[in-house]
């Protein structure tokens, strides 16, 4: 009887261990300064991203402030583990831009390497594919391309991040 406990103990705490959440994606608490390069159009901007966790840390979100060409902008991204549908989500909103983009994450078993997809798109007639590698957990380079077929327009992009605390 003692060792059935025992085993059952055991298994319920590797269940529970083995069940996803937001907690998984933590290389990504912290503050970043960020390059973002868009090598199709030259256009580029620098900016400082802090990620946290917030409500009972269900969500990270990470707040970032960028300047380019003197123009200001911010823009969040609120990322959680949809239980329902399995997987990691990020939501993007931008002050100086009206629509959201609902990213799938997609981790591998590193927890280093995050493919990138917008298969779910909110409001946005835009795809979205990408790559976030981390190097270290200091540093990392999402690489990706949004298209929008509508217009027929699509931009390559690179965004370097490396830690400051």
């Amino acid at each position: 009887m003692k060792n059935t406990l025992i085993l059952t103990f055991i298994s319920i705490t590797t269940t529970f261990a083995q069940v996803p959440t937001v907690r998984n994606l933590d290389i990504l608490i912290g503050t970043w300064e960020v390059e973002e390069i868009h090598s199709t159009s030259g256009w580029s901007e620098k900016a400082t991203r802090t990620c946290y966790y917030i409500m009972d840390s269900t969500y990270i979100e990470c707040e970032s402030k960028a300047v380019s060409n003197d123009k200001h902008r911010t823009y969040r991204f609120l990322i959680n583990y949809n239980t329902v549908d399995k997987q990691y989500e990020m939501v993007g909103i931008y002050s100086n831009w009206p629509l959201k983009q609902l990213d799938v994450l997609i981790p591998d078993d590193t927890g280093m390497k995050f493919r990138l997809s917008n298969s779910k798109a909110l409001a946005s007639d835009s795809q979205r594919e990408g790559l976030i590698e981390f190097s270290s957990r200091d540093e990392y380079v999402w690489s990706g391309k949004n298209t929008n077929p509508k217009r027929g327009t699509s931009t390559v992009y690179t965004e370097k991040g490396r830690r400051k605390n």
